[in-house]
């Protein structure tokens, strides 16, 4: 395998790799005219795909240090490989789900619910999984992000010409987005739960807690996702205190009820795991039937006029 060494050469990829980043949206938009966005990110990501096999059997293959290429994926687990792969096809299709929903509803609304919500839940789903590190830092420090590109959507939103009405379909793509991203790591932490723990306590009892509770919660985080995209959503439109009450009675009332009485009933740590999909979904349910049912659409046209 090839390994740079030397610090000059270090500097020089590390220039290289920042070009061929910004590479990507320079190119995207001199195709733009005759290329749709969400079409290019598919045909970015074929490339990518190919490049990293050119490039593992070339300089990952060549050199004296390490594994090469080859015997690397041969030690590695079907599950390992498996689970890396879903993980990725996951990702990419949120990302994917991502530039149709810019280009159907623009930047203003797309990217604070898909971008903002898929940052914001990482987090959340990292903490939840591992509540590591000061709790205030952590979480002031994803609330400064998420009212900053919430005000940077406040701008581009003023600034958008023609007073276009936001469409429904941009909206759940954007929601759609979201939750994707976070089911990414839902997968990844399901199958990685042990290696996961075992990077803040390698205690067994510790790590086996741990691991289970990992696998009781996360492959719902898409439900945790949907209840934070749709109030988001509902936010936007003027509808906050949809959101709010419904996270209070259930993401607090409910749960603490369930845990006090299901408890006493199977008196199992995993009882107090399920507290969290459980109420997770019942949030969902409420919003989406909010969503179906109720006039918050009009919300966004008078946001709008007051704006103006």
């Amino acid at each position: 395998m090839f390994f740079v060494d030397n610090y000059g050469w270090a500097v020089f990829f590390c220039v290289v790799t920042m070009f061929c980043w910004g590479s990507w949206g320079n190119t995207q938009k001199l195709a733009g005219k005759n290329w749709r966005y969400e079409l290019f990110y598919w045909d970015y990501v074929i490339g990518v795909l190919l490049l990293s096999i050119v490039a593992g059997l070339t300089l990952g293959s060549f050199g004296s240090a390490g594994r090469s290429f080859l015997p690397d994926l041969h030690q590695a687990s079907w599950g390992s490989i498996g689970s890396a792969l879903a993980g990725g096809i996951v990702f990419n299709a949120a990302n994917l789900l991502l530039s149709a929903s810019i280009s159907i509803a623009g930047m203003s609304v797309a990217f604070p619910v898909g971008i903002g919500l898929a940052l914001i839940l990482g987090v959340i789903v990292n903490y939840i999984g591992a509540p590591k590190g000061d709790p205030w830092i952590l979480f002031g420090g994803v609330f400064l992000i998420a009212v900053a590109i919430l005000m940077n959507a406040y701008a581009y939103k003023i600034k958008e010409p023609g007073g276009k009405k936001v469409p429904m379909k941009g909206i759940a793509l954007a929601v759609i987005c979201g939750v994707l991203m976070a089911e990414c790591y839902g997968i990844l932490a399901y199958f990685f739960a042990p290696e996961l723990i075992r990077i803040f306590n390698n205690t067994p009892a510790v790590v086996e807690f741990g691991a289970r509770h990992m696998r009781t919660i996360c492959l719902f985080y898409c439900l945790l996702s949907f209840s934070h995209c749709m109030a988001a959503v509902f936010r936007g439109a003027g509808r906050a205190s949809v959101p709010m009450y419904t996270m209070l009675v259930f993401w607090c009332f409910v749960r603490i009820g369930y845990i006090r009485l299901a408890l006493p009933i199977v008196n199992e740590l995993t009882t107090i795991s399920w507290a969290y999909p459980i109420t997770w979904a019942c949030s969902c349910i409420v919003f989406l039937i909010y969503y179906c049912k109720a006039d918050w659409m009009h919300g966004f046209e008078k946001t709008k006029q007051a704006v103006s």
